[in-house]
Parts: structure tokens; sequence; C-alpha cells
């Protein structure tokens, strides 16, 4: 069983979002995918005036998906290439063992309002598409 844990999300900086994530597996298909693979996806032409309700900022769990193909997804994400974007975090590791890793990811030159997508490592795992923004922006919505 694999699985990756955010934490908390948090906007730092102008175009700047940290993301605490934990994740973990049990190593039966493989070690742990490098946390450094992970991407924040998000169409540079949406605006924050999305329909859909605020994904809570507590924790979120999303699985390791065995037979998802990493590379579909990630053609799935992209299939409109000039408008869409991607961003790798720099990530800060507060623990990583055999089959640990927790930290920090800090993404730079991202939108702080809109949907964005976040997956985890180098694929396969279900990608969290979540909805950024003021809080009472977001509750008004829903």
């Amino acid at each position: 069983n694999y699985a990756c844990h955010i934490r908390e999300l948090r906007e730092v900086g102008p175009a700047e979002l940290e993301l605490d994530f934990s994740a973990e597996g049990d190593n039966s298909l493989g070690p742990l995918q490098k946390a450094e693979g992970s991407v924040l996806v998000w169409d540079s032409e949406a605006g924050a005036t999305d329909d859909s309700p605020a994904t809570s900022l507590g924790e979120i769990e999303f699985i390791f998906q065995g037979r998802v193909d990493p590379q579909r997804q990630l053609l799935e994400l992209l299939r409109d290439p000039p408008r869409l974007r991607k961003a790798k975090g720099r990530v800060n590791f507060t623990l990583e063992t055999e089959r640990l890793k927790e930290g920090t990811m800090t993404f730079s030159n991202v939108p702080t309002s809109g949907r964005v997508s976040f997956i985890f490592g180098e694929g396969g795992y279900s990608q969290l598409t979540m909805t950024l923004g003021p809080e009472e922006e977001n509750e008004a919505k829903s």
C-alpha cells in the first residue's frame, strides 16, 4: 500500500505556495517515488472565478493507483499544451526513510488562485485538483 497525505497548503509569497506532505509505502511495488518529481499543473487562462468548491486545507490523502500509466496521466493533463503550465517543487525533507518521506515542497511562479492539480512523484498517484483563493470567497460559492 502506498499513500501521500497533504498536511497543509499555504501561500507564502506572491506566486509561491508551500505544501506539507507525508508519503508512505510498504515497498511491495518498489521504493517510494522521488518527491522531487512532483508537479503542480494549471491552466494559464483560468482565473479565480472557478465554480468548484474550495478544497479544504486539512489533511488530504491520495492513493497510488498501480494500474495508472504515469505518461498517459500527464498527457491527459497536458492535452492542450499552449494553455497548461507546470512547475516542479523544491523539496525540503524533515524525514526520509525507505518507507516514509515527509517534508515541504515549495512551488514558485505559480498561481495562488484558481484551479491547480498536484501529482506526487513520477506518476501513478491519482492527481489532486484544488481551487485556491481567499477562503471567504470560496465558501460563498459552495
